[in-house]
């Protein structure tokens, strides 16, 4: 309306207007007091009835009054001094009728643009900061309504409860504001503040089922009334003005109570029905959450019942297959795409009987199954997989029934072929052990021969002339007894079960012992040894007579694949490299020798396998592997032309122990 009045009320005054009463009226329609001033003149040329009633002086005295009469402190006579003066100075004093002066904040509007006619507004200073009080409190409402409709749309009971207890507090203009809930199944209930230390001071942190009966409708408690419950009393002890408490829920359903209260306001007189408009946004929100929470628990537990079913599914050795009432496949776990030769994606929804081929009985158990009765055996039987290979199987039907229907058929198959492996693996193991049994007798009964025929010809021998001719004959078989004494030795302790000594060992001084031992050997040959040992290598614990064994075997194999032409043996220990295995003691035997072909390298572990069948029994290195694996360690064996390196790898002792605890673990 002002602005409609700065650009245009003047000339439609002129034109339109045949009287000052119709200016008059235009004036009238201003909100505020006004007064048209003509700065040539100086002076005052028309008021409305706010301008009247405002100072007191009729509209005619106001007109005759002196401008500096009524605002004492205003230049009137220069319009543009006037204007950039009120930019800056908006609030003056305003003489009224009878001499009182009042603050007012006043405005000036140019009429013309010669800025010549002016329309100046004005109203109480008091009164203005009182409208822009109750604006700014209608803004202020208006955001917490906003805020309150905001909480209602968060996915969080916190942030919801939070946003609507900080709109809450603001709607009612109340100091403290506070929700308790039900939690866990306890009577009580549970206090939740909006982040409001102060509140959390004066509220209890609990209600007492005892007090909910008096709390059960809207209540507003003020000094002087008799306090029913906990929570009034507390209000009573801090001295609060009020505090007003309302239900959350239904009357037979509570979950919660929603508290208001202050120190030195009084309640609005519509605080129980702006609470109880929050309550019900809280209530929405709190039974939705419940409502959502239980909704979320429900599907956790059958994702997870789910879950549990395809990881059994999939974990089982047995074959499922999954058929619905049509005899459609619907799903089949690994083991039976495994056992089948079939992948998932390529059966579902192809006839059973088109996947499950061989069992002729299985329709039958399946009219079973569609009737409610399980099979629990349909004999063994022989299927075929997608490559026509015939199998072995135990097969069974369990029907799923849901809402007294059959929903799907289980059709669980076990194969049986690698039982009949299994047990044919057994009886070879059991004719191994008895083998062994009998090759263990055999050795203890030969022997005693073998050396009664060495003693016969070792005394031939020391009866026969040099030179007679029999004498090569006879070197030839005591040699053939040696060997075969040997060869008998190493088959009884490869088939008798060994009893390890245990003992702390370090490996460093086993292995460099063994080596003097065979030093004027290798010298003999040419044989250079190199020993690397790393002072951190930890101790093992082993029984040094079976790694005694266990290193002669390895070096003499060594020694034997250099004898011809000489060359280097290099022995290295220390903590193996590999994080996987940390506290692991590594042993490297390395030879420059020839090397071992390829196409024998995985069988020198094998019992009686050896290249050199003048000498060796074949047993060296199946006894060495079965030493380390008794003693929780792995040896393995890299060949190539010019070289082998066996590497062998114990577990270390967890850390280095003192002399006396070796002592005392020794003598334990």
């Amino acid at each position: 309306m002002i602005n409609s009045f700065k650009h245009s009320a003047l000339s439609f005054w002129r034109q339109y207007f045949s009287s000052s009463e119709e200016l008059d009226t235009l004036l009238d329609l201003i909100p505020r007091a006004a007064l048209v001033l003509d700065a040539r003149l100086g002076n005052f040329i028309r008021a409305n009835a706010k301008a009247s009633e405002l100072t007191a002086y009729t509209r005619g005295e106001l007109i005759e009054l002196s401008p500096q009469a009524l605002f004492p402190t205003l230049d009137i006579k220069n319009g543009k001094q006037l204007s950039t003066y009120l930019k800056d100075n908006r609030e003056i004093d305003l003489s009224m009728r009878g001499g009182n002066r009042i603050k007012v904040h006043i405005s000036l509007y140019s009429l013309d643009s010669s800025k010549n006619a002016y329309v100046i507004t004005f109203e109480p200073l008091i009164q203005r900061k009182q409208r822009e009080a109750e604006r700014e409190r209608q803004d202020k409402l208006w955001d917490a309504l906003q805020d309150l409709s905001k909480a209602s749309h968060q996915n969080d009971l916190k942030t919801a409860f939070t946003l609507a207890l900080d709109a809450g507090k603001s709607l009612i203009e109340a100091d403290y504001i506070a929700i308790y809930q039900g939690e866990g199944g306890s009577p009580q209930l549970k206090r939740f503040t909006a982040g409001d230390s102060s509140a959390m001071e004066i509220f209890p942190s609990e209600i007492p089922s005892s007090d909910l009966g008096h709390l059960s409708k809207p209540l507003t408690w003020r000094p002087g009334k008799r306090p029913h419950a906990d929570i009034q009393r507390a209000a009573r002890v801090a001295n609060m003005s009020y505090i007003t408490t309302v239900p959350l829920g239904h009357p037979n359903a509570w979950v919660g109570l929603l508290v208001a209260g202050s120190k030195d306001k009084e309640p609005l007189p519509y605080i129980e029905s702006a609470l109880q408009i929050i309550g019900s946004t809280l209530t929405t929100k709190l039974q939705h959450f419940i409502l959502t929470s239980n909704l979320e628990k429900t599907l956790q537990h059958s994702n997870q019942d789910l879950l549990t079913g395809v990881e059994i599914q999939d974990a089982v050795n047995d074959g499922i297959v999954i058929v619905n009432p049509e005899l459609e496949v619907t799903n089949l776990n690994v083991a039976a795409e495994m056992m089948l030769g079939y992948a998932g994606r390529e059966v579902i929804g192809e006839h059973v009987e088109n996947v499950i081929i061989g069992a002729e009985n299985l329709s039958t158990a399946l009219k079973s199954a569609l009737q409610g009765i399980a099979t629990h055996n349909l004999g063994s039987i022989t299927l075929h997989r997608r490559s026509g290979e015939a199998f072995l199987a135990h097969v069974r039907t369990i029907p799923v029934i849901l809402d007294d229907n059959v929903d799907r058929m289980i059709i669980m198959i076990s194969d049986l072929s690698e039982q009949e492996a299994y047990q044919v693996r057994t009886q070879q193991l059991e004719q191994r052990a008895l083998l062994g049994e009998v090759m263990a007798i055999f050795a203890h009964e030969v022997r005693n021969p073998i050396n009664n025929i060495s003693t016969g010809l070792q005394l031939m021998q020391m009866g026969s002339a040099k030179d007679e001719s029999n004498s090569e004959s006879i070197d030839r078989m005591l040699q053939d007894c040696t060997r075969l004494t040997h060869l008998m030795e190493s088959v009884l302790s490869f088939s008798r079960a060994t009893k390890f000594n245990m003992e702390i060992v370090d490996l460093g001084v086993l292995v460099e012992r063994l080596l003097q031992r065979w030093r004027p050997r290798m010298a003999r040959f040419q044989i250079e040894h190199l020993l690397q040992i790393d002072p951190d290598t930890p101790k093992v614990q082993a029984d040094p007579r079976a790694f005694d064994q266990v290193f002669t075997n390895l070096i003499s194999n060594a020694v034997r694949a250099m004898r011809e032409d000489g060359g280097i043996l290099a022995v290295k220990i220390g903590p193996a490299n590999d994080q996987n295995t940390p506290n692991t003691v590594e042993i490297s035997i390395s030879d420059t020798g020839p090397g071992i072909p390829d196409e024998i390298l995985g069988r020198i572990f094998e019992p009686f396998f050896t290249t050199y069948k003048e000498e060796g029994t074949g047993l060296g290195l199946a006894i060495t592997k079965r030493i380390i694996t008794a003693h929780k360690g792995s040896i393995a064996v890299d060949s190539i032309p010019g070289g082998t390196v066996f590497t062998i790898q114990l577990p270390g002792m967890a850390s280095i122990m003192s002399s006396d605890e070796i002592l005392d673990e020794n003598e334990a």
